[in-house]
């Protein structure tokens, strides 16, 4: 036997239950039909009558022993899919299983309502229904148990609970007792039938052709039942064949066990291509005939241990070797299948390959611990260059202020007596001390902006622009400038980084265009999906966008120190705040025409 015939013992049990209600049917139909053929010969008008009611009376237990047969039926057909479901787990399982119930339900009520003209007949259905509903809710609690704590904790529900199998052979047992009752029922109705049959049978001759095509019509019936018999045979063959291509396309290796010999049934085709044998020369073995003697002991030692401990047994990971000596890693889980009684039947291995998971978690951990060490790296390097910072403030700019301030003394104090050369060449020392020490204060200035802690508050923007628009027209020509601002969303951020950004933006705006006639300063914003865009734009001195990629590097110009001034700071710190906040910047520019500094925010949902 192999796990597909395993596994469709039950569906065949459901269909022998059906077909022996068909067959009822049948023969239930086919004598109705030849007592009212015969009595409408014999007796007439009156006879007709008589007839009618006695064929109605047996027609009515025929459908009460159907329906009670289809309550059975369908009660055993989900207390089968129960077991099917803690066994296996397959969700379809629940599915069927309530869709049994639903029809045991309204089967029963059906019985009911038929036996409402016999009272004992309705106190013990309502006996049955009481024991139907026992076993529904103890069913219902197992399943519950299995999908919590496993096939173990349903088994322990059931015996806590009391004897399964007491509680369904008194439900076998009602139903024999109703079904005992109504053939009673049947066999007195029917040989209260036999007198009219007696008077009739002088017509027997007369009535022949009437009988043999009552008989032709019977066997019609017959043939088309035994044609849905045999329909459903196929299916039960497709399904055992479908269930077998399955299994063998089931990536995870299955292999099945004998449970007293530990031989194996079956196994599928992930399972021969791993070991490298035909199924042929697996079945009837056991592990260590073919197996290496490593995977052979792990196999019996897992096996023993099902078998001693539990239903189930879950090994997260077990490595194997292959016949080429390659190392493989499984997750492995053993179950028990049992039959109705409780018996073991058969141990089901299902082996999933998770050789590569296993690597790559390995590989994670190297990577883990190599990021780790690198941040550990680059934490020092920040401090060191902390330190270095530190060291500029205090150790650099005191030599700087001396250069500068010994240099102001000579000119104040001797510039009289000195050559005009002398002078120029200290007015150069200042320029050039003072323009060291802006470009020390602008360089501690962007290595704060990595350490500084943001903010997350929502930002006029419009506002910050106006200021920074009226802070770098102080001291300028602004009544040549024609500066427009359109309006601004607000956006989430710092508002003291956000408004440098405007700060330097604006004032490189500002000093770019102050060779340019008539010029013009434009800044403006646009939404676009989940960010918004602001922007300045002006007509000045613009640039090459070949060189733009290093226009937001720190002491990258474009220009010299003697056309404009600068440190090539400022663009530096434009980038740096905006990408903290999660966005990003560029440039257009054209020499001479001009240049647009973009920067995107994300709007406020996006945030």
């Amino acid at each position: 036997m192999n796990t597909a015939d395993a596994l469709l013992r039950l569906d065949s049990a459901k269909g022998d239950a059906k077909w022996s209600g068909t067959e009822n049917v049948v023969s239930a139909a086919f004598v109705g039909a030849m007592l009212v053929v015969v009595l409408i010969g014999v007796l007439g008008a009156g006879a007709l009558r008589r007839s009618e009611k006695s064929e109605k009376w047996v027609e009515h237990t025929y459908l009460v022993l159907r329906t009670i047969d289809e309550v059975k039926s369908g009660l055993f057909e989900a207390i089968a899919d129960t077991g099917a479901f803690i066994l296996t787990g397959i969700p379809d399982s629940l599915e069927q299983r309530e869709k049994a119930l639903s029809e045991v339900e309204s089967r029963l009520q059906n019985s009911r309502e038929l036996v409402a003209d016999n009272p004992d007949q309705g106190r013990a259905i309502g006996e049955l229904a009481r024991l139907i509903d026992a076993r529904v809710d103890l069913d219902r609690a197992a399943i519950v148990a299995a999908q919590t704590n496993g096939i173990g904790a349903a088994k322990d529900l059931m015996a806590a609970a009391g004897s399964e199998g007491d509680l369904t052979g008194r439900i076998r047992g009602q139903f024999e007792t109703i079904r005992a009752t109504e053939l009673k029922l049947l066999d007195t109705r029917q040989r209260a039938d036999q007198k009219p049959r007696r008077q009739v049978m002088w017509l027997a001759g007369t009535l022949f052709a009437a009988v043999v095509a009552t008989v032709l019509i019977g066997l019609m019936k017959l043939r088309r039942e035994l044609a849905l018999r045999h329909d459903l045979a196929n299916s039960l063959r497709a399904n055992r064949g479908f269930l077998a291509i399955v299994l063998d396309n089931l990536p995870a290796m299955i292999f099945v066990k004998d449970v007293r010999t530990l031989r194996y049934l079956t196994v599928n085709l992930a399972a021969e291509a791993w070991l490298g044998l035909p199924r042929e020369a697996i079945v009837g073995r056991t592990a260590s005939e073919f197996m290496t003697a490593e995977n052979a002991e792990f196999a019996d030692r897992s096996d023993r241990e099902t078998l001693a401990h539990s239903d189930a047994l879950h090994i997260p990971q077990d490595q194997r070797i292959d016949r080429d000596g390659a190392v493989y890693t499984f997750a492995t889980r053993k179950l028990l299948v049992r039959d109705a009684a409780g018996k073991p039947l058969y141990l089901v291995s299902i082996s999933h390959d998770i050789s590569e998971r296993v690597a790559q978690e390995s590989r994670i951990k190297i990577l883990n611990h190599n990021l780790g060490r690198q941040q550990s790296e680059l934490e020092a390097a920040n401090r060191e260059l902390e330190s270095f910072s530190y060291s500029v403030s205090h150790d650099l700019r005191s030599p700087l202020r001396a250069v500068d301030g010994f240099s102001l003394m000579l000119l104040e104090d001797y510039g009289d007596k000195l050559e005009p050369e002398a002078r120029r060449y200290l007015d150069t020392i200042r320029h050039a001390s003072q323009r060291m020490s802006q470009l020390i204060d602008d360089l501690l200035a962007f290595s704060r902006l990595g350490r500084q802690s943001l903010a997350h508050a929502l930002v006029d923007m419009e506002a910050l622009a106006t200021s920074a628009v009226q802070e770098a027209l102080q001291g300028a020509d602004s009544a040549q400038r024609q500066v427009t601002i359109d309006r601004l969303p607000a956006a989430r951020g710092d508002p003291s980084l956000l408004a440098q950004v405007w700060s330097n933006l604006v004032s490189n705006a500002v000093k770019y265009t102050g060779k340019t006639n008539a010029p013009k300063i434009e800044i403006g914003a646009r939404t676009e999906g989940n960010e918004i865009s602001y922007y300045v734009r002006d007509n000045g001195a613009g640039f090459d966008m070949q060189y733009a990629h290093k226009l937001f590097g720190v002491f990258q110009r474009l220009h010299g120190q003697e056309e404009f001034s600068g440190t090539g700071v400022g663009l530096a710190i434009v980038h740096r705040v905006v990408t903290r906040h999660g966005g990003r910047v560029w440039a257009e520019g054209t020499p001479g025409r001009g240049a647009t500094f973009h920067f995107a925010l994300p709007t406020e949902a996006a945030a």
